[in-house]
């Protein structure tokens, strides 16, 4: 294996893991809400914040939790994850391997973490098995435990501070203050490689689901029949018949 620690790779500050390519205002802090839901606010400067119980602010770039200055380093709450703008990279790169796996030790991108995901290509699409082992972990931004699925375009896998998210033409690799190494032997580094036009809208929703036409068989049945007029006489649809017949014995017919 090449592991090389993913911060000495290359990163372009125009790629993000939100997929805005500007901000509406500065931003200085990015706040991800670790409950049944990866949420994520931002804070600018000059800002206030509102999460459960607890109320972060900023005044002049300064981070307060609770109205007391908090040190990025100091905010201990398991829920919580505050991090500098600045200190989010988000890395491009290709599988050049057919199984990839994020684990602990020895893996193609290696972290601290209890849970383990693998990644298998089957000659169309990749599919993600994830054991968490009391990890915290998000598929799509839904807490799960285990997960076991097709790694489509627009997934994203958040495992104990990594997200990883499979696109087009490459997947990107987010640390959020985590250190990770990545095995250069399966997992090539990427370089400017744009994703959108240049006229490409600056603000835009980040989808997590990618349509595309659908490719399997589907069966359609035959049309049913036109129903038709039953072909009976008159009379009969006059005098229904009876059992034996009696009633005809008693109608007489007379020809005019």
């Amino acid at each position: 294996m090449n592991l090389k620690a993913i911060k000495q790779l290359h990163t372009d500050a125009t790629v993000r893991f939100d997929d805005q390519l500007t901000d509406a205002v500065p931003v200085a802090w990015d706040v991800f809400g670790l409950g049944q839901q990866l949420e994520h606010w931002v804070l600018t400067a000059d800002d206030q914040l509102q999460v459960g119980q607890h109320e972060l602010t900023t005044h002049h770039g300064q981070l307060f939790l609770d109205d007391e200055p908090a040190p990025m380093e100091q905010i201990d709450l398991p829920a919580l994850k505050v991090i500098s703008r600045p200190h989010i990279n988000t890395y491009l790169v290709q599988p050049t391997a057919k199984q990839l796996v994020v684990q602990a030790t020895l893996g193609d991108l290696s972290l601290a973490t209890a849970g383990v995901a693998k990644f298998k290509f089957d000659g169309t699409t990749w599919r993600l098995t994830l054991v968490g082992h009391g990890a915290t972990t998000y598929v799509n931004r839904q807490a799960v435990t285990d997960w076991d699925g097709e790694f489509t375009i627009g997934t994203q896998l958040y495992l104990d501070g990594i997200l990883i998210e499979r696109r087009d033409r490459f997947w990107k690799v987010t640390p959020l203050e985590t250190a990770v190494q990545v095995n250069l032997e399966h997992l090539t580094p990427v370089r400017e490689m744009q994703e959108f036009p240049p006229d490409f809208p600056d603000f835009r929703r980040s989808p997590r689901i990618f349509l595309r036409p659908p490719t399997h068989k589907i069966k359609v049945e035959n049309p049913p029949q036109a129903q038709t007029m039953p072909k009976n006489s008159v009379m009969q649809m006059i005098i229904p018949p009876l059992d034996g017949g009696s009633l005809w014995s008693d109608v007489i017919i007379y020809e005019l």
